[in-house]
């Protein structure tokens, strides 16, 4: 009697199911004929998406040797090369993204909007790196200094020989041999003065002698 009951107790919805299933063996088939049309057509586009990544991939490749190409026939400055390059190769990966999601029918103009308020954001957070990367960015192309240069930065006076630029921050080594981080907003914000850019310049001495001589 105990067994029964236990027995009776604890037999699990799963078993009532699995008696459906064999009792009506067209539940299968309805569930088949129901949902299969749509798993068949989400692998058939994941097959897809995966194929058109993967020679998406291999095109921006191309292109971004390409460039690079292009860069150095053009004897453009290394630093600005490789940071024009890197822009191109984003840009182009995030067109492909956007490329692939819209195939699955996700409306690219609300992720652009969530990408857009995520990075205003992140730009408020950020102000101040923002602001050096910007400075980085009109340095490397306006080209006021370039490494070995010997600038003197006309806000906070130091001066140096230029010894790296990049995005953020450009490496000064003064006369005592001290490097000196400056941030490039600062440098972009001030007057700087190139003091080794001309071949010939004019050098005032003063010199102190008696009357008699």
């Amino acid at each position: 009697m105990i067994r029964q009951i236990l027995g009776e107790v604890s037999v699990p919805a799963a078993n009532t199911e699995v008696q459906q299933v064999i009792e009506n063996p067209g539940v299968v088939k309805t569930y088949l004929e129901k949902y299969m049309p749509s798993l068949i057509s989400f692998l058939v586009q994941l097959v897809v998406a995966i194929v058109i990544l993967l020679i998406g991939i291999k095109v921006i490749k191309s292109i971004v040797k390409i460039i690079k190409k292009a860069f150095d026939k053009s004897r453009m400055d290394a630093a600005v090369a490789s940071f024009l390059a890197n822009l191109i190769k984003y840009f182009l990966y995030f067109i492909l993204v956007m490329a692939l999601l819209s195939g699955f029918g996700v409306a690219t103009g609300s992720v652009i909007a969530v990408l857009g308020s995520a990075g205003l954001t992140v730009g408020m957070a950020l102000q101040g790196s923002l602001s050096n990367f910007a400075g980085g960015v009109l340095i490397l192309l306006m080209k006021p200094f370039g490494v070995g240069d010997y600038i003197v930065d006309g806000s906070s006076g130091t001066e140096g020989t230029v010894k790296d630029i990049n995005l953020f921050y450009t490496r000064l080594l003064t006369i005592d041999n001290k490097m000196v981080m400056i941030p490039n907003g600062k440098l972009a914000d001030s007057c700087i003065t190139n003091v080794s850019m001309m071949d010939k310049r004019m050098l005032d001495l003063r010199v102190t002698v008696s009357y008699s001589t």
